[in-house]
């Protein structure tokens, strides 16, 4: 006979321990467990504690009450010791957990302990007493379900079943430009009657009037609303528009708001949002016969600027023809419609921009068809139509030669100093020019100062050292008025010398890290394809090309050049 036995209590969800008279050695809770895994209770949630008090209270029975032996020849059925609870059905569960932007909800089941599983039907009950409407996922929900009846007892089985859908972001403002900059027109072929593009003819330069129209300004507009998981709707965030950008000779029109008109006569100049309309000193050309050109403002030379000339301007030069050899510096753009030669020898002069011959041309933007032999420096963008060729561009936030439609547009040889990205049609050549591009304009002036911080810092830590190694010697001493003096002294230098450490040290990170945020910004965009004996440089994260890479990003990772 079993010393356990496991019955469901009629009219409740209760699983009682039956424990008969047997030897006490029997009524042991190992044994009480094998029966209970032989059960078909065992999916019920069992109270361990209750088992264990069930047979303790056998055992005292039997001890106070032992079984008398029977002389019955026909075996019955005997009466339990004790009879008590010890495990309980418990149906599966389920709840709906909304976060607290009302933009999901969960379903939380817990899987049932011998209990009646969570049903499809049940869920979508909830979820209506919940009042979830929108973006009901029914065949994830239908997954959860099944996933919790295989689960074990007890356990929790959650999931997003809803999600509400986020508003659309809003059309920003846009700005059309009714007339063609000149910087967007020197860049830009014009087309011949069979089609072709004569790379010569890059069309004449646009002049605006008087109450012209420059810009439409097209207001922003909201995105489409969304809707949280109640179904309730969520509009999108308005836009602020966007003012236009009002540049000298221009002004919003009285009659409509949205327009940038013309006040003066002049060439229309692209700005990010808006225009400015620039008066201009025109010359043909600048030559012996003009002689070198210094101008509060703006420049237009209609032919080209000729060997050993000179042109500076507060504003704008626009050049369209050629510089042959010559300086020019504007403190606004440069724009040439066809190209820029200096003499070979010159740019691998040591003298640099010093030397006598130099061409050299500097302004906020330059922009051209191509250069060649030729010092090139902007305080934004170089750019290049066709060619740049054995040229050193001193410096420039960002490098375009050609874009992604022009992937045969060259550079090759030379040197370039750039502070972020290149953007290269065709990079090097097959002879195997040697090209190098460095990336770190704004990382070397950082690293020079962190070297020479470091070197302070070096210095005043010997300093404390040798402080510190003299305090101790003093202390071995007798201590007279004037040795307490000297150790106080060196006490007090030693510590302002750490406050000075400390603040090198901050001054030296954050030098670090301009460094390190400079190195995230280098890219090269390469459109077409690369050739062997172009090198790139970071500091001192050297990489050399050594055959052919066709279109690709490259850039810095782990302190090495690599595909990005």
């Amino acid at each position: 006979m079993r010393p356990f036995e496991f019955a469901e209590e009629p009219g409740t969800n209760h699983v009682l321990c039956k424990v008969f008279p047997v030897e006490a050695a029997m009524l042991t809770e190992d044994e009480a467990m094998r029966v209970w895994n032989m059960s078909e209770f065992t999916k019920c949630q069992l109270s361990q504690e209750q088992l264990q008090q069930t047979i303790a209270n056998a055992l005292q029975s039997l001890e106070e009450n032992p079984p008398l032996p029977t002389l019955d020849l026909e075996e019955s059925e005997p009466e339990p010791v004790v009879v008590a609870p010890v495990a309980e059905r418990i149906d599966a569960s389920c709840a709906i957990e909304i976060a607290d932007d009302k933009m999901q909800a969960e379903l939380i089941i817990t899987a049932a302990h011998g209990g009646r599983h969570v049903e499809t039907t049940e869920v979508k009950d909830l979820l209506v007493q919940n009042r979830i409407s929108h973006g009901v996922e029914f065949q994830w929900l239908s997954r959860l379900v099944n996933e919790a009846q295989r689960a074990e007892p007890g356990a929790e089985v959650r999931g997003i079943v809803a999600e509400g859908t986020n508003p659309a972001a809003g059309i920003p403002t846009e700005f059309e430009f009714l007339v063609i900059p000149f910087e967007d027109r020197i860049l830009k072929p014009q087309s011949r009657d069979d089609g072709t593009l004569d790379m010569h003819n890059l069309g004449d330069i646009e002049v605006v009037d008087v109450g012209q129209a420059l810009v439409r300004r097209i207001p922003s507009q909201p995105g489409e609303a969304g809707s949280d998981v109640f179904g309730n709707t969520l509009l999108s965030e308005a836009l602020k528009d966007t003012s236009f950008d009002q540049g000298e000779g221009t002004e919003v029109s009285a009659d409509d708001p949205h327009l940038l008109i013309a006040t003066r006569h002049g060439v229309p100049l692209k700005l990010r949002c808006g225009m400015k309309v620039d008066e201009v000193l025109v010359v043909r050309d600048v030559d012996l016969n003009t002689g070198n050109v210094d101008y509060d403002g703006s420049v237009m030379i209609k032919g080209d600027v000729k060997n050993g000339m000179c042109v500076s301007a507060t504003g704008d030069v626009y050049v369209n023809g050629f510089i042959e050899n010559a300086r020019i510096n504007a403190q606004g753009n440069v724009v040439i419609k066809q190209g820029v030669i200096g003499k070979p020898e010159v740019v691998k002069d040591p003298k640099g921009l010093e030397a006598e011959d130099a061409c050299y041309v500097k302004g906020k933007n330059v922009m051209a068809r191509y250069a060649q032999n030729v010092f090139l420096e902007a305080e934004d963008k170089v750019e290049l139509g066709a060619q740049l060729l054995h040229c050193i561009v001193v410096g420039c936030r960002e490098l375009h030669v050609g874009d992604e439609g022009k992937r045969k547009a060259k550079l090759v040889g030379g040197v370039a100093n750039i502070a972020e990205s290149a953007h290269i049609g065709t990079l090097g050549s097959v002879a195997g020019t040697t090209t190098l591009l460095r990336f770190d304009l704004q990382a070397v002036p950082l690293h020079d100062e962190m070297v020479e911080l470091q070197t302070s810092l070096d210095e005043k830590l010997e300093t404390i050292d040798g402080l510190l190694e003299a305090i101790l010697a003093l202390r071995k001493l007798k201590p007279t008025p004037e040795l307490i003096e000297k150790a106080r002294k060196a006490k007090n230098t030693v510590d302002q010398f750490r406050e000075e450490t400390d603040n090198l040290l901050k001054v030296i990170e954050e030098k670090q890290n301009l460094i390190e945020a400079e190195k995230k910004m280098a890219r090269l965009h390469i459109y077409g394809q690369a050739f062997p004996n172009v090198e790139l440089k970071f500091l001192d994260i050297e990489y050399k090309l050594k055959e052919e890479r066709k279109s690709s990003q490259i850039g810095i990772s782990n302190d090495r050049w690599c595909n990005l």
